[in-house]
């Protein structure tokens, strides 16, 4: 009796997750959304620092800084921030080899997880939005224009970008019926102003709020999000 209570149980989380919590999130946006506009941005705009956790990404980062260096930011207030986490290949030494001042190595010799490597960036650094990506992810060269403007409103602390999964080799939009999902929720949540988690991809944070994670953090795009809105709203 017990196993088929829990059993039940454990179907109608499931189902909670997959069926009825998309309409209870969707249901309200139909009457209590706000109609979320980007304000005006304040010039100069903010200093940006775009952080880049990388361990053994040798393959990637030298198209993720050429990536970053083109984007339609001022040069004088965006610094690229490469996070090496214990890499034992190339990473660094590629990454070193772009003279823009532009450019920041951080090479942590000893693995410790990207959490703790993210902790590390952010206390080396004064710029007061924080962008966080991967080294395999391209921006358009707006994004980060695009995800800073929503600051410029006081009330915004996190702003979650949409990531787009493409074919490597063909640069088709290879988007699952699940990130689809995922993506549904997360812009339901916006516009409510219950956004939980983010994307790890591409989203930014006021350096002020960003919280220090543990270093055994293992969603950090989840948990660096859901403190900065438990301990500032």
């Amino acid at each position: 009796m017990e196993t088929e209570a829990i059993f039940w149980i454990c179907l109608m989380l499931v189902a909670y997750s997959y069926l009825f919590y998309p309409v209870c999130i969707w249901l309200p946006t139909r009457w209590f959304a706000r109609d979320h506009r980007p304000p005006e941005v304040a010039l100069p705009p903010p200093k940006v620092a775009l952080l880049i956790a990388a361990h053994n990404e040798a393959q990637t980062i030298e198209a993720k800084i050429r990536n970053s260096l083109a984007l339609d930011y001022p040069p004088e207030r965006l610094e690229i921030v490469i996070v090496s986490d214990g890499s034992s290949d190339a990473t660094v030494k590629i990454a070193q080899r772009f003279a823009d001042p532009r450019v920041r190595v951080l090479d942590y010799q000893q693995r410790r997880g990207k959490s703790a490597a993210l902790n590390a960036a952010v206390a080396q650094t004064d710029s007061e939005i924080l962008v966080l990506t991967d080294a395999n992810t391209d921006f358009k060269t707006n994004a980060v224009r695009n995800l800073v403007r929503w600051f410029a409103a006081a009330e915004v602390n996190v702003v979650c970008g949409r990531l787009i999964l493409t074919d490597p080799k063909g640069a088709e939009n290879v988007d699952s019926l699940y990130w689809r999902y995922e993506t549904f929720l997360k812009k339901c949540e916006g516009r409510l102003d219950a956004l939980l988690g983010a994307n790890g991809a591409i989203y930014a944070i006021r350096r002020e709020v960003y919280v220090p994670i543990p270093d055994n953090t293992i969603i950090d795009d989840f948990v660096i999000p859901l403190l900065s809105k438990l301990r500032h709203g």
